[in-house]
């Protein structure tokens, strides 16, 4: 099991690497990253804003080599071209979010914006919030690594012009200037994890999760999300449910600094891997 304590890392989360604290033998399950927001250098040349005033939470790679860029094989990437130039390619992309039976639904059209710098940025739209970038697929292996929609959308457009892949993406929430960090834990299967946000934090946005769970055949109940205060309160976020369930939503009220407990439970007939949990912060260290 894992307690995170973002706070704790803020100091060396300016290096942009991932940190794991209080690990237990028995947890391969939920990871916790913190990681700060910042402008691109490039943002004085390319402003994203103007040219698209929805821009939202954005993950963004510059290439060593701009030769690669070549706006005839990422179109065809593309779901939807929505504007472009002699520099530069915008348009959507569309990402499942969720997969059943080998088959990917809860489609979230992600936005991208290439130019010829080598410039490559993912992202949604401003009212999305921060979990709708969470992606849960059965086929993927079991992993502590956090899985979203718009590090598939960097993948599918370095993947086309055959560069390497996005593997060292910074981020940035353009709707929120003032943000310093950004954190997201994800968790597959039954158990539990914990978060503690830093007293001296500051939300941007309300605290999301984002949970996917699905029943065994066409009988049974998915998992149960609960959310266990420090005083050993307990809520229900999501009861079990008779079909297959996704939802994304806002966090109750938490006290900063205090330590706060997820709890999955597995429904009647299912499986234990078969439910996801998802959260994240967007927020400010003063």
């Amino acid at each position: 099991m894992r307690t995170i304590v973002l706070l704790s890392f803020c100091g060396l989360l300016v290096l942009g690497l991932f940190f794991f604290a209080d690990r237990g033998e028995s947890d391969n399950g939920p990871s916790f990253f913190g990681i700060p927001l910042v402008l691109p250098a490039f943002a004085q040349s390319t402003n994203l804003i103007s040219l698209d005033p929805q821009v939202g939470l954005s993950s963004y790679i510059q290439l060593d080599d701009p030769g690669l860029i070549d706006f005839a094989k990422i179109i065809p990437v593309l779901t939807e071209k929505m504007d472009g130039g002699e520099n530069y390619l915008m348009g959507k992309i569309n990402i499942p979010r969720t997969e059943r039976g080998g088959f990917f639904e809860n489609v979230i059209p992600v936005r991208v914006y290439i130019d010829t710098d080598g410039i490559i940025i993912a992202y949604v739209t401003k009212e999305r919030t921060v979990a709708d970038i969470f992606r849960w697929y059965l086929s993927d292996p079991p992993s502590t690594e956090v899985q979203t929609v718009l590090g598939d959308a960097l993948a599918k457009v370095t993947t086309a012009i055959g560069a390497p892949a996005p593997t060292d993406a910074a981020w940035y929430h353009w709707n929120y200037p003032s943000a310093t960090h950004f954190s997201a834990a994800t968790k597959r299967g039954v158990g539990n994890m914990y978060m503690r946000i830093p007293a001296g934090a500051v939300f941007s946005e309300n605290p999301s999760y984002s949970w996917n769970s699905l029943r065994s055949g066409s009988s049974g109940t998915t998992g149960t999300l609960l959310l266990e205060a420090p005083d050993g309160a307990q809520t229900v976020l999501v009861p079990a449910k008779g079909q297959t369930h996704f939802a994304i939503q806002e966090l109750p009220p938490t006290t900063l600094g205090q330590r706060y407990t997820f709890q999955i439970q597995n429904g009647e007939n299912a499986l234990p891997t078969n439910h996801f949990l998802g959260v994240a912060i967007i927020y400010q260290i003063p």
